[in-house]
Order: structure tokens, then C-alpha cells, then sequence
């Protein structure tokens, strides 16, 4: 697996934690961030929902690069098996 594959992964649960953490973790935020006290969650909500969208997008982007690259490198290799040798070229 590729490393920024795997920070797609990181990216997702970092925002899954922080989205579980701001709807039913409310006295572990306070108890955290005693600055928290009688402020809402909510930027926790979304940054949670920011981070797991990043997460998301990039890896849709780079699951659908890496589909690409290997379809091209099938076409190759079917193209290359059928390709009729020139001369001079032996045939394997």
C-alpha cells in the first residue's frame, strides 16, 4: 500500500473520531479543552466531517489514478502479446 493511500485511511478516522467524540464525547472534550466550558461542539462536528471528506476525495482521486495505471499497463500487455515481431526479432 502506498503511503499517502494509508494517509487517506488516517485522514477518515481522525474525522470519524472527531465526529463520535463531538456527539457523544461531550464531558471528554470539556474535560480536554476546560476552555470548552459552555461552548458548543459543533466545530469538532465539522471539522470531523472536513477531515473525513478530504480523506474520502483523496482517495477517490488516487484509487481511480492507480485503476487507470493498471488498465493501461493490461492494454500493453495484451497489445504486446498479440503485437506480431518484425524482422530480425526473435520470437520468445
Amino acid at each position: 500500500m502506498h503511503k499517502i493511500t494509508i494517509l487517506t485511511y488516517v485522514l477518515r478516522l481522525l474525522g470519524l473520531v472527531l465526529i463520535l467524540l463531538a456527539l457523544f464525547g461531550g464531558g471528554v472534550l470539556y474535560n480536554l479543552f476546560p476552555g470548552l466550558e459552555g461552548q458548543s461542539t459543533n466545530p469538532f462536528f465539522y471539522g470531523g466531517v472536513v477531515l473525513y471528506m478530504l480523506g474520502a476525495v483523496a482517495y477517490y482521486f488516487i484509487s481511480r489514478r492507480e485503476k487507470a495505471l493498471k488498465r493501461k499497463a493490461k492494454a500493453e500487455e495484451v497489445l504486446n502479446r498479440f503485437k506480431k515481431p518484425e524482422e530480425g526479432e526473435s520470437q520468445e
